[in-house]
């Protein structure tokens, strides 16, 4: 099981990454992709940003689209053993160097023993917020 979670997403993004493809493929070899976002921030974000759109492409692509409202976290969770927690915005972020938008952004990523917990602990808390990840 593979876990996004990003308030905001933008069509850019998405295509910067070519994670349809790779949400495809991670369905097809029977992963579990759930993304997890803030539906107003994707609404702010469907003008030039085209985040409905890309919702619509990552759920053709197999991925499960939950809405949490008021939604700042920023995780990528692979079940059950890597979590990076941090200020990136996985599905929004600017990748160009250059660009106006461009933040230096820091997350920290666990793995080894420790990541089993740690991953627990951060599913059971998106659990709680209506997250369906069963």
């Amino acid at each position: 099981q593979v876990v996004i979670v990003s308030p905001w997403v933008t069509m850019k993004a998405i295509e910067d990454d070519g994670l349809v493809p790779l949400v495809n493929a991670a369905v097809q070899r029977r992963a579990k992709v759930v993304v997890v976002i803030d539906p107003d921030k994707v609404r702010e974000n469907s003008g030039l940003r085209r985040g409905v759109e890309a919702i619509a492409h990552l759920k053709n692509a197999g991925a499960v689209v939950c809405e949490v409202a008021n939604l700042h976290a920023k995780s990528l969770i692979a079940y059950p053993g890597m979590i990076i927690e941090g200020s990136f915005n996985w599905l929004s972020a600017q990748r160009t160097a250059g660009d106006r938008y461009l933040y230096h952004e820091a997350s920290w990523r666990i793995t080894g023993s420790q990541a089993p917990a740690k991953v627990q602990e951060a599913l059971d808390e998106y659990k709680k917020l209506g997250v369906k990840l069963d």
